[in-house]
């Protein structure tokens, strides 16, 4: 069988290693993949396939004969690739975009955690529409400091912020 391994960090290549050792799997694709997973011959690097296409992720499936799609980073998950994947009849290891939502997107979250009273860390939830654009490059703007965030991307937060007053 062939999987194809969708990400391009040590937890791809540790997959990607691993995968490669199991006796039913013949070949192991990897996207984007990076220099260390290429020149590890644990798989195939696919970097021109954009794993947030995907009806493109599906195409390179059904073209290449992937019997599972293992998807890693949380990003795509939270797009909808797995969700995406099944619909179409390709097995796919990876939470559904609802549920990776969870790690995804801290507001979510931190929404869900006060909705059932789960205790969590207290935040200062900044709304979108307060975004300044000054070259490309968001800022949030509370009590007149301001912080720039460089990895702002659809709503997806992936590291924590913190001010201390």
């Amino acid at each position: 069988m062939a999987v194809l391994v969708i990400g391009g960090g040590g937890r791809e290549h540790a997959l990607c290693y691993a995968l490669q050792l199991s006796p039913s799997c013949d070949t192991v694709f990897c996207a984007p993949g990076n220099a260390g997973i290429a020149s590890s011959g644990n798989a195939t690097c696919i970097s021109d396939l954009d794993v947030y296409d995907a009806a493109a992720v599906e195409s390179f499936c059904r073209k290449w004969g992937v019997g599972l799609v293992v998807v890693g980073p949380e990003a795509p998950l939270v797009a909808g690739l797995s969700n995406y994947l099944v619909k179409a009849g390709i097995p796919t290891f990876g939470p559904s975009a609802e549920a990776a939502a969870l790690e995804g997107s801290k507001n979510f979250m931190k929404h869900m955690c006060d909705k059932y009273d789960i205790p969590t860390a207290k935040v200062c939830l900044l709304v979108l529409n307060l975004i300044k654009h000054i070259n490309d490059r968001p800022l949030f703007y509370w009590n007149d400091i301001f912080v720039c965030f460089l990895h702002v991307l659809l709503y997806l937060i992936t590291s924590s912020y913190v001010l201390f007053p």
